[in-house]
């Protein structure tokens, strides 16, 4: 009887230690999707680390700052902007997070958006030059567009080139995708100009290559071919799309000037308004019933607007947390740092 009951105490004893949560910070950072950048953490824990990463568990409650650092390359090639944390009121790159008893696991989201950069200005009359034209574009999400690669050959004939095209893809995301299925590898020769091989296998880049034994030109402005792309599904404020001049010489296989690329920028534009599920140009209780009918298979009609349109928090579903968010958002509760402010 005694044997059991000391038994019986150790276990009492020892409960609380099974029963106690477990503390947890989840850190993680979102543009299209979840975004690697580096945070730095100092408090009761110190250290850095590629987001997303996690801060515990740990048996006890802590403390810490997160801090971005703002210097990370990698946003600002992609034309990135930290906007602020999901769980702060203001754009500061600092935010002390306490994790406890009342929040146990606490998840720290550092949003980023896109910032609309200054498309490029016409190229002068360097000779060399290799540009897009237009300088920007303006798309729909899905569309199909197309993108003209111009050179200024000078008086000299051009024979053989060498580019890369490139723009920023965000992990997980796209911002566009070359139309393989048009052209070579969805490159056609321009109205003066002549492509040999085109090959976009990597995200992000397409290379372009031709060569013409006797040589074209010479000009200020061949068109040297057009680039069929298909823009995201998501919104893009802006993007630079580069330029990267690697060969172009005439028909002796001399330099054409100096090779330089001038790229471009591009706006992808989404035909509806996020949370508007209804098209009335309002994003209310409306819409937040709506977004519940379609979660719990109801096939509501009045859902007109694209599905996307009510994926409140941009995570690629549809379901109960977007229709709440719509009804906070509408009493002015809710941070939602992919909805208009209000």
């Amino acid at each position: 009887m005694k044997k059991v009951f000391f038994i019986l105490i150790a276990f009492i004893m020892m409960f609380p230690l099974y029963s106690q949560n477990q503390y947890v910070l989840n850190v993680s950072a979102e543009w299209m999707d979840t975004f690697a950048t580096p945070v730095t953490f100092t408090g009761d824990y110190n250290g850095e680390a590629m987001t997303s990463f996690s801060i515990g568990p740990y048996n006890q409650p802590f403390t810490v700052t997160l801090t971005i650092v703002n210097e990370y390359e990698n946003a600002l090639a992609a034309n990135l902007v930290f906007t602020k944390w999901n769980i702060a009121a203001d754009d500061s790159f600092s935010i002390t997070v306490t994790v406890n008893d009342s929040n146990p696991v606490v998840d720290a989201v550092a949003w980023y958006a896109n910032i609309e950069p200054t498309p490029p200005a016409l190229p002068d009359d360097s000779i060399g030059t290799v540009w897009l034209e237009p300088p920007q574009k303006i798309v729909s999400a899905g569309s199909a567009f197309e993108w003209e690669v111009h050179v200024n050959t000078g008086n000299q004939m051009l024979a053989a080139y060498d580019i890369e095209i490139m723009w920023p893809v965000p992990q997980g995301g796209v911002i566009m995708y070359v139309d393989t299925s048009i052209g070579i590898n969805g490159v056609e020769a321009g109205a003066d100009g002549f492509v040999a091989a085109a090959g976009a296998e990597a995200p992000g880049i397409i290379v372009i290559s031709g060569f013409d034994a006797r040589g074209t030109g010479p000009s200020d402005d061949l068109h040297l071919c057009t680039v069929h792309f298909i823009a995201s599904q998501r919104g893009v404020n802006g993007a630079v799309v580069d330029i990267i001049v690697n060969t172009l010489v005439d028909t002796s296989t001399m330099n054409i000037g100096i090779p330089t690329g001038i790229g471009g920028t591009i706006i992808v534009e989404e035909d509806f308004i996020l949370g508007d599920v209804n098209e009335d140009g309002k994003i209310d209780i409306v819409d937040a019933l709506l977004v519940a009918q379609y979660y719990v298979d109801l096939d509501p009609e009045n859902y007109t607007a694209p599905l996307e349109a009510g994926d409140s928090d941009q995570d690629g579903d549809v379901d109960i947390i977007d229709a709440l968010m719509i009804a906070q958002y509408y009493v002015g509760v809710c941070d939602c740092p992919y909805f208009p402010p209000k």
